[in-house]
């Protein structure tokens, strides 16, 4: 068969954690449930248009015509994964992916976009589905709603960084992210200089590698005197080029950037970019936990 050039969604499904089963159950009962995993993985993407490549012991790789359709199938996988015991088992599954062009042959598929999704795979941790920038912008809105953006990497042959996302499923009726971030913009805007916050007539500015913590206490760097503000409510941190925004809060912390996104984060983070507001522990960005911010070069 020739090779045969097309774009496709490149996903890799692993059993995190499967040395240690083998160790806690036994050569035998391990393999009866990494078996049973991998069918339960098989069958979803089938159910999905998508096409599992190979199986490599405890992991599978699998392509499908569109992100959006590859998507539906990782949290189809979690889902089944979350509900069900394998050998009477729980076993946790991770999951990478991108979106690229591939060479096909022989019924297997080639590239870099391989390579890229077997690094996203590689990033995650148990019950995480790991995505690239360029797969994230082919996702349906319901899909780019649960989307968080974890980091921008440097990867082992590339000589831009890339975007990192983890789908975030709602849960308990929370939407973790109420509009996703466009990668494109923020690489744009992304890169970080001067960080400055004001609450109330008090302000601090922070530039690369400075580091801050806001929240109610009188001991915070930016003091929030509001009633749903936690007393170390959250920190800001300078990593890799970038000011990061990481709730440790009781309430949650919601942010609102020029363009209109907005965020709700709940011992997650996120990068700051351009200009918005911060708002402790109240959605309604209103009144004393309220905090302005503005990134420039």
């Amino acid at each position: 068969m020739s090779e045969q050039s097309s774009e496709l969604t490149i996903v890799f499904a692993d059993v995190a954690g499967s040395t240690r089963l083998y160790e806690q159950l036994g050569d035998q009962s391990a393999q009866q449930a990494i078996a049973e995993c991998i069918q339960m993985m098989s069958t979803a993407v089938l159910a999905y248009s998508g096409r599992v490549i190979k199986t490599i012991g405890d992991e599978i790789m699998c392509c499908f015509p569109s992100a959006s359709v590859a998507l539906d199938a990782a949290l189809r996988i979690q889902a089944d994964a979350a509900e069900r015991r394998f050998a009477g088992v729980a076993l946790m599954i991770r999951i990478g992916a991108h979106h690229g062009p591939v060479i096909e042959e022989k019924g297997d598929v080639f590239g870099d976009a391989v390579n890229l999704a077997a690094r996203m795979a590689g990033l995650a941790r148990g019950g995480q589905i790991i995505v690239t920038g360029e797969c994230l912008s082919g996702l349906k809105p319901s899909v780019r709603n649960m989307a968080r953006h974890v980091d921008q990497a440097p990867l082992k042959g590339k000589a831009e960084l890339v975007d990192v996302f983890e789908i975030l499923p709602e849960q308990d009726g929370a939407t973790h992210i109420m509009q996703a971030i466009d990668p494109m913009a923020m690489k744009a805007e992304h890169a970080a200089g001067v960080l400055t916050l004001s609450c109330g007539g008090d302000k601090l500015s922070l530039a690369n590698e400075g580091a801050a913590v806001i929240g109610r206490s009188p001991d915070c760097d930016l003091v929030v005197p509001a009633d749903t503000a936690s007393r170390q409510h959250a920190r800001i941190e300078y990593r890799r080029g970038k000011f990061l925004l990481v709730d440790q809060s009781t309430n949650g912390t919601f942010v609102r950037f020029q363009d209109g996104q907005t965020l709700f984060l709940k011992r997650e983070e996120s990068p700051l970019w351009g200009a918005g507001q911060i708002s402790l522990g109240d959605g309604g960005f209103e009144g004393e936990s309220l905090v302005q911010f503005r990134v420039t070069q």
